[in-house]
C-alpha cells in the first residue's frame, strides 16, 4: 500500500532526493492517515499545491517541526532553485516562521537562503528579532548576499531605519553602490521637478568625489522621501558609520547655490546638521575618536568579525563598545 503513496508523491514533483531518504518514511505517516482527502485534492487541484498541502499538514501534525522543515529545505532546495513555482513563495514564509525559533544549525539556515532565493529585502522586511537570527546564521555560513549592494542601502530604499539599525551592527554602509546611486537620483530629481543635468553639476565640475556625492545624494533622498523622525535617524546611522567628512552649508552653497532656492538649501542642511548632531562650517576631517571607530568597524567586516557578540568580545570600556555599535 505504500508503493501507491510513494507513486502520488513521484506524480506530484520530482522528489526523488527526497523519496529515497531513510528518513522519509516519518513524514509520510500524515499523508498515509489522510489518504482519501489527498487522493481528492490530487485530482481536483495542481501538482504544486498538493505538495504544498503535504508539508504544511505534516508541520502542523508533528512535534518534530524543525525537523521535518530542515529536511525539507535540504532535499527540495534544488527543485526550488530550478523551477520557482507556485509553492515556492508561499513555501518561503512557512520555513521562515518554523526555523527561526527553533533552529542552531548556520548549514540549514543557509540552505533555505539558497533555496528559497532570500536576498537583503527578504531580511529588512522582518521584525528586529529574525533580522539578527539570519545576520548571524548569514555570518557563519559564510553565504555571501551581493556583490556590490549592501543591506544598509537595501533600508534606505524601503525606508527602514528600525531595521538598519540591526544590520549596522554587522555591515557597514556601502559608499557607493551603482544600483542605489541611480535610483536615489532619479527620486531627487523627480521630487524637485529638476528634468536636465544639474543635480550632476558638481560631480561634472569634478567638485567632490563620486563617494562623496553618492552619500550626498542619498542623504536629500532620505530627506525628501522618508518621513520624520525615520528620516534623522537613517542619517544618523549612515554618518555615525562612515569616515567622511561632515557636509556643510558652504559645501551645499557651492554645489547648488547658483540653481537652488537658498531656503532649499537651509532646509536641507538643517535636517542634516540635527540628524548628524554637529553644524559644520566647512568641510574638516572627523574626529579622531569617530576615526577609529569606522576602522575598527571595517576591519571586523573585513574579518566577518562585525557582530554584536564579537563587539562585547572586545577587551575595551563599556563606553567603547556601546560606541562602535553606534548607539547614542
Amino acid at each position: 500500500m505504500d508503493d501507491i503513496y510513494v507513486d502520488i508523491l513521484k506524480k506530484s514533483h520530482d522528489l526523488r532526493g527526497f523519496i529515497s531518504s531513510r528518513k522519509s518514511t516519518d513524514y509520510f505517516e500524515v499523508l498515509i492517515k489522510n489518504f482519501p482527502f489527498f487522493e481528492k485534492y490530487f485530482v481536483e487541484n495542481s501538482h504544486e499545491l498538493f505538495l504544498l498541502k503535504f508539508i504544511r499538514m505534516s508541520l502542523q501534525n508533528s512535534t518534530r517541526k524543525y525537523n521535518i522543515a530542515s529536511t525539507l529545505v535540504h532535499n527540495l532546495k534544488n527543485v526550488f532553485h530550478e523551477h520557482q513555482n507556485r509553492i515556492f513563495y508561499v513555501l518561503k514564509q512557512d520555513f521562515s516562521r518554523i526555523l527561526v525559533p527553533l533552529c542552531d544549525d548556520s548549514n540549514i539556515i543557509c540552505d533555505m537562503f539558497f533555496a528559497f532565493h532570500f536576498v537583503a529585502e527578504d531580511i529588512i522586511i522582518e521584525d528586529r528579532t529574525n533580522i539578527d537570527f539570519y545576520l548571524q546564521h548569514s555570518q557563519v555560513s559564510k553565504y555571501i548576499w551581493f556583490e556590490e549592494d549592501s543591506f544598509v542601502d537595501a533600508c534606505v530604499y524601503y525606508k527602514r531605519p528600525s531595521s538598519m539599525e540591526t544590520v549596522l551592527l554587522y555591515y557597514n554602509p556601502s559608499r557607493f553602490s551603482e544600483r542605489y546611486f541611480d535610483h536615489n537620483y532619479r527620486v531627487v530629481t523627480n521630487m524637485m521637478c529638476w528634468f536636465n543635468n544639474e543635480l550632476l553639476r558638481p560631480l561634472d565640475l569634478g567638485m567632490l568625489s563620486t563617494e562623496r556625492y553618492f552619500l550626498l545624494i542619498q542623504m536629500m533622498k532620505i530627506f525628501l522621501q522618508t518621513p520624520e523622525p525615520s528620516a534623522t535617524e537613517s542619517v544618523r546611522l549612515i554618518w555615525n558609520s562612515v569616515p567622511d567628512s561632515l557636509i556643510s552649508l558652504n559645501e551645499l552653497n557651492q554645489y547648488y547655490g547658483a540653481v537652488m532656492d537658498s531656503e532649499v538649501l537651509e532646509a536641507i542642511f538643517e535636517f542634516y546638521s540635527e540628524a548628524v548632531g554637529s553644524k559644520p562650517s566647512y568641510c574638516q576631517p572627523r574626529a579622531l575618536k569617530h576615526l577609529s571607530k569606522c576602522t575598527v568597524r571595517s576591519v571586523m567586516e573585513m574579518n566577518g568579525q562585525l557582530c554584536p557578540k564579537n563587539i562585547e568580545k572586545l577587551f575595551i570600556p563599556r563606553e567603547l563598545r556601546t560606541y562602535l555599535k553606534l548607539q547614542k
